[in-house]
């Protein structure tokens, strides 16, 4: 294969030239590590419910399915809240509070991958280019 680098033609081994020739398997990979990373962008980037902005970083995932599972096991405790540090700072919730944003956020983070799956399909099943941006839980 005869490529321009830097201007000069240049004679490429088969092996290079491989590094350099679109394949539709090559497509569809590169099209699958941009679609992971927008899985990733969406699944850590937030989720409003109710009007508010509840973190899903990985971090706070963590933080929320520990608060979830703790009001689980609290939720027919008079009483019983859990201060919880959000973004904007302090809250108190309820154990009802907290386990329907646990399931809110397990939902979302769960919707995420599903479309990432549906949309992996897609890219098997297609020829073209698939659109990744569209469609994903908000």
């Amino acid at each position: 294969m005869k490529a321009y680098i830097n201007d000069k033609l240049v004679v490429l081994s088969p092996e290079v030239a491989a590094e350099y020739t679109e394949t539709p398997e090559k497509t569809r990979q590169l099209q699958k590590e941009a679609l992971a990373a927008k899985r990733w962008e969406v699944e850590t980037g937030g989720l409003i419910l109710n009007g508010v902005l509840i973190d899903t970083s990985r971090e706070s995932q963590a933080m929320i399915n520990g608060a979830y599972a703790q009001a689980q096991r609290k939720k027919d405790a008079p009483g019983y809240m859990i201060n919880f540090k959000g973004r904007d700072g302090w809250v108190s919730l309820t154990a009802d509070q907290m386990i329907n944003i646990g399931e809110a956020v397990g939902d979302f983070v769960q919707a995420c991958f599903d479309h990432e799956r549906s949309l992996s399909d897609l890219i098997d099943q297609s020829d073209t280019s698939v659109d990744i941006n569209a469609g994903w839980p908000v």
